[in-house]
């Protein structure tokens, strides 16, 4: 078992890692990458935590970074490739899924 990662970033590589989709993990670590290039560990964060957030409105440092990963060249086309994977991606099914885990 692969021992907890407290990066959100890391985390959703280790999830994405046993859904057993090469192109949705390598289109994320992509992403990832360019984010790690472009914010300081302190940006990526408050990106991550304005990512996961679902409520409330967007606070000023939150902003500040997203428009920083907006403005970048790379990131946006990035991001989109990975949503663009996403969506396509067939989710495993329960059964696939615990297969996978050995259970």
């Amino acid at each position: 078992m692969t021992a907890y990662s407290p990066n959100p970033y890391e985390r959703a590589l280790q999830v994405l890692g046993r859904l057993d989709h090469a192109d949705l993990l390598a289109a994320y670590k992509q992403f990832v990458s360019r984010l790690q290039t472009i914010l300081t560990p302190a940006e990526q964060e408050i990106y991550a935590s304005f990512q996961q957030r679902t409520q409330g409105g967007v606070r000023p440092e939150e902003q500040a970074v997203a428009d920083k990963v907006a403005a970048d060249a790379e990131a946006l086309p990035l991001y989109e490739q990975y949503l663009t994977v996403l969506k396509s991606a067939e989710p495993p099914t329960v059964v696939e899924a615990k297969a996978k885990r050995g259970r």
